[in-house]
Order: C-alpha cells, then sequence, then structure tokens
C-alpha cells in the first residue's frame, strides 16, 4: 500500500462530508489526474509538498463545498415555532 498518512486524512475527509475528488481537483487547482493517483491505495505517487500546502490552504473551501448534511437535525414541530415567535 502506497498511501501515506497525508493521503489516508485526505480520503477520510472526503469520505465523512461526501466531498467529489473533482471538486477538491477544482477548489485547489490541482489536475483530478494527480489528486486520484494520491489518493490511490495501488499508486506510488503520495503527493508533494506543494499539492498538501494547497489541499491545506483549501480544506475550508472543500468542507463548505460539501454534498450533504454532516449532522442530522430534526425539524422543529410547528407548535414549538409559533410558541418562540410568541415569546419574542
Amino acid at each position: 500500500m502506497a498511501q501515506d498518512g497525508n493521503s489516508r486524512r485526505l480520503k477520510a475527509i472526503l469520505d465523512a462530508f461526501d466531498i467529489p475528488l473533482a471538486v477538491v481537483a477544482k477548489t485547489c487547482g490541482i489536475s483530478p489526474t494527480y489528486v486520484s493517483r494520491v489518493l490511490s491505495p495501488n499508486d506510488q505517487l503520495t503527493g508533494n509538498d506543494q499539492f498538501w500546502i494547497r489541499v491545506e490552504q483549501s480544506l475550508g473551501k472543500l468542507v463548505e463545498s460539501r454534498r450533504g448534511r454532516v449532522f442530522d437535525v430534526r425539524a422543529a414541530p410547528v407548535h414549538v415555532v409559533e410558541a418562540m415567535n410568541k415569546a419574542e
């Protein structure tokens, strides 16, 4: 397995936040092929320092671009919302 710690961390973040590889490439200004190779456990490419600096700098934007919610939040019942409005 060629994946280093950084590759494993990035893969975990992408999986946790449901961030597509293409979004990483676009946000970081890096070739999708390069990102794919860095994340592949079967490829010897682990990413150079410039790649990891760009990913680190773009991490906030990447998380903001996630496709789904991270936390499950139930909708508030109507009577609770109405009571909140009356309390103001």
